[in-house]
C-alpha cells in the first residue's frame, strides 16, 4: 500500500470517528435532562463537526494528490463552558437520572480516549509535518475534552476533584 492510500485510508478512519463522535453526543444531548450536561454535549458535538469538516477538506487534498498546504483547526473556547461547569450546584436528582448521567459521562469518555488515541498513532506515521501537526493537535483536542468529561463525572460523584486538582483539603493549614 503507497503512503498515500495509507493516509487516504487513515482520513477514512478518522472521519468516521468523528461522525461516531458528533452522533453519540447529539444523542446523549437528547437524552440528558441536565442543561448543562446538554450544553456541554452539543458543544462537544460542533467540535467533532469542526474535526469531520477538517478531515473531509483533507481528505479531498489528498485523494486528488493536491498540495496539504497550511493546516489550521479552529478552536473553540474551552474557557466558555468550563465557568458554567465549576459554578454549577449540585441540583436535587433522582439516583436513576444521575446513573443516566454518569453511564452518559463514561461512553463520552470513551469515545474521547479512542479518538485520541487513534490521533497519536497517526501523528506518529505521519511523513508530512503539516499532517503531523494536524493529528497532534486533534490528539490535544481530544485530551482537552476527555479532561472536561472526567471533570463534569467528578463533579456529579462528588469526589471533591476538579480537573484532577483536590478542590479542598483534609489536612489543617499550619
Amino acid at each position: 500500500m503507497s503512503k498515500n492510500e495509507e493516509m487516504i485510508k487513515a482520513l477514512k478512519f478518522a472521519i468516521e470517528l468523528e461522525k461516531m463522535g458528533l452522533k453519540t453526543y447529539l444523542d446523549l444531548a437528547k437524552k440528558t435532562a441536565d442543561d448543562t450536561g446538554k450544553s456541554m454535549f452539543v458543544w462537544l458535538a460542533g467540535e467533532e463537526f469542526e474535526h469531520m469538516r477538517l478531515l473531509e477538506d483533507l481528505l479531498e487534498k489528498e485523494a486528488a494528490h493536491m498540495p496539504i498546504g497550511k493546516l489550521k483547526v479552529e478552536e473553540k473556547k474551552l474557557s466558555e463552558l468550563v465557568p458554567r461547569l465549576k459554578g454549577m450546584e449540585k441540583r436535587k436528582s433522582t439516583r436513576r437520572a444521575e446513573a443516566h448521567q454518569i453511564d452518559a459521562l463514561k461512553a463520552a469518555l470513551e469515545q474521547e480516549k479512542k479518538s485520541r488515541d487513534f490521533y497519536r498513532e497517526q501523528a506518529q506515521k505521519a511523513d508530512h509535518p503539516e499532517v503531523k501537526q494536524l493529528f497532534e493537535t486533534l490528539a490535544e483536542m481530544e485530551q482537552a475534552h476527555y479532561d472536561l468529561i472526567q471533570a463534569q463525572l467528578d463533579f456529579i460523584r462528588g469526589t471533591g476533584f476538579w480537573f484532577g486538582i483536590p478542590e479542598f483539603s483534609v489536612e489543617g493549614r499550619s
